[in-house]
C-alpha cells in the first residue's frame, strides 16, 4: 500500500463523525447501561475487557465468567 493511500485511510478515519449514546450489556434478565462517546467501537472494547478477565464491574465479570460470550448482547 502506498505512503498516499495510507495518509488517505488515515484522514477518513479521523474525519468520520463518532456516535455518542447509551448502550446496554444484556445477560438473561440482567441488563447493564452505559455511556460511550463511540457506540461503534464500544462492543469491542467491552468484550475485550471480559475476555481478559479485567472488566471494572465486578457483576457483569462473574456473569461472564459463569455463562460465556454467547449468553451475551450489546444493545
Amino acid at each position: 500500500m502506498s505512503n498516499a493511500r495510507k495518509k488517505e485511510l488515515l484522514r477518513e478515519y479521523k474525519e468520520t463523525p463518532q456516535r455518542a449514546g447509551v448502550f446496554a450489556v444484556v445477560c438473561g434478565e440482567k441488563r447493564w447501561v452505559g455511556t460511550t462517546r463511540n457506540l461503534d467501537k464500544q462492543q469491542n472494547s467491552l468484550w475485550f475487557q471480559l475476555r481478559m478477565n479485567g472488566f471494572p464491574n465486578a457483576d457483569v465479570q462473574k456473569a461472564w465468567n459463569a455463562n460465556g460470550a454467547d449468553a451475551f448482547t450489546y444493545a
